[in-house]
This record gives structure tokens, sequence and C-alpha cells, in this order.
């Protein structure tokens, strides 16, 4: 009999590791962010608030639908301080 063990089926379970994701792909559990043209800009989590989504350049976003999905949708509204409109 050897002192090193030779059975190793008894020593760990099997690591089964998650799905990969491709990149460019949005994850199911968040909310992709779109802007006026329909570019996708990045995802947050469900409780994002549009002051969230503004960090990433869409101003004036509303949550609505895209492909079937829930989104943040930037609009093309302008106006405020100094504004040319």
């Amino acid at each position: 009999m050897s002192k090193y063990r030779t059975d190793t089926r008894d020593i760990a379970p099997k690591i089964e590791l998650p799905e990969k994701q491709t990149p460019g792909e949005c994850p199911d559990n968040r909310v992709p962010i779109y802007d006026v043209e329909g570019r996708r800009r990045g995802h947050v989590g469900r409780k994002a608030s549009a002051a969230t989504v503004a960090r990433f350049g869409v101003r004036n976003a509303k949550l609505g639908k895209k492909d079937g999905r829930e989104a943040w949708l930037g609009g093309n509204v302008s106006g405020g301080y100094g504004s040319a409109k």
C-alpha cells in the first residue's frame, strides 16, 4: 500500500461553473440604458432612479419597454438654465 492517496474521487466534489456571458450582453437582473439614438450606454439595478441613469450621460430618461424588456430610455427634451430653446 502506498503512503500517497491514489483514489481522488472522494477528496473534493466537482465545482460547477456558471454560464459565461458574452461581451455586450446585459444580465437578466439588470436594466439596460439607451440614449436618444437607441445606443446602449450601460445597465443599472432595478432600484435605480433617473438621477442614477443621468450619470451615464442620458438626461430626462423614462422607464419603458424596448425589445420586450424593461429599459431606461433617453428623452430628447432639452431645456433648463442657459438653454438655446
